[in-house]
């Protein structure tokens, strides 16, 4: 569907953004086709539009899906020798994607990236610790899972999420759990399923052509389905 918006907008001489091919890569990253969203950012650079932090994350999760680690960790080189800046989203899917892999020196890399990320003056929250507590907790890995649980609570302004807890509780047990909820001073009963989202912030105009994008298409639909029947 998003390819044959794409289509109609060139032939009504509409100039493709970096929104429009940021769009039509994530439909196919969505579907775990790495490949067909590597040749719309390819085909983005040819017509000379700079792909940004959320095309580039795309094609990275594209990757993370499929747990082809070692390409997402490619794209995010690519990324940065291209000049853009990887953003929270960026590391947390490229540590999902380690936490994931097979890899024998998954955790050395993971701590790195984390440490990265604090170095880039990026927030590592319960998104970036909970694969990393998942992958522990299945390898049944009690000290690790204690030792990354801790890390997780002495981030700032961190919301620990159940999902976390559920880590720890089933590795260390609840005697590790009631120390955290004292150290923490929350009750893990209580813990979200995940981090509540943030503040919605005024748009940039990058957000704005994307709200322009989203809203204009189904409008477009319900007129071109109004002369005839979808087949």
């Amino acid at each position: 569907e998003a390819i044959k918006w794409f289509e109609e907008m060139r032939t009504a001489g509409v100039r493709a953004d970096e929104v429009t091919y940021s769009t039509v890569i994530n439909a196919y990253a969505r579907i775990g086709k790495a490949e067909e969203a590597i040749k719309w950012l390819e085909e983005m650079r040819t017509a000379g539009v700079r792909a940004n932090e959320v095309t580039y994350s795309t094609v990275i999760n594209a990757y993370a899906r499929i747990g082809k680690a070692e390409e997402a960790i490619k794209w995010l080189e690519e990324m940065r020798t291209a000049g853009v800046r990887a953003n929270e989203v960026t590391y947390n899917t490229v540590i999902n994607a380690l936490c994931r892999s097979k890899e024998s020196n998954w955790l050395e890399r993971v701590r790195a990236y984390v440490e990265e990320m604090r170095g880039e003056g990026l927030v590592a929250n319960a998104y970036t610790y909970f694969p990393i507590l998942k992958a522990l907790a299945r390898k049944n890995d009690a000290s690790g899972v204690r030792e990354w649980f801790d890390a997780l609570s002495k981030e700032q302004d961190v919301v620990i999420t159940k999902g976390c807890w559920d880590c720890l509780k089933q590795t260390c047990g609840l005697e590790a759990v009631s120390k955290f909820e004292l150290q923490c001073d929350v009750r893990a009963q209580d813990a979200p399923d995940r981090p509540p989202k943030k503040r919605r912030q005024e748009r940039g105009p990058e957000r704005e052509r994307a709200a322009r994008h989203c809203s204009a298409w189904p409008n477009h639909h319900a007129s071109t389905s109004s002369h005839g029947s979808r087949r």
